[in-house]
């Protein structure tokens, strides 16, 4: 994902197929937001193992997340947020 967010302003910018690829990756990390909030994986657990990819994840992906909101007209993606803020809230980024 890193080289596509490089190589594009948005979700408007990537064709198709990066599209999928960024949806595929994002959805993965609201998979683990959503372990996370169900207790099924300890927050402390899933901060250590992934808090710093998942906070720069979601820095780095932004105006990918803010063109699939506008599209969908919804919120995609809220666990992976909410594991997000709360990660950097309790940990925060890595080199920080």
């Amino acid at each position: 994902m890193p080289h596509l967010v490089a190589a594009a302003d948005g979700w408007d910018d990537l064709n198709e197929e990066d599209r999928e690829l960024v949806n595929r990756a994002l959805a993965m990390f609201d998979v683990l937001g959503f372990y996370v909030a169900k207790r099924y994986v300890k927050f402390d657990d899933a901060r250590d193992l992934r808090g710093p990819t998942v906070t720069l994840a979601w820095d780095r992906a932004a105006p990918f997340i803010q063109g699939r909101r506008a599209e969908e007209q919804r919120r995609v993606w809220p666990y992976f947020e909410r594991f997000a803020e709360d990660a950097r809230r309790h940990g925060g980024r890595q080199g920080e």
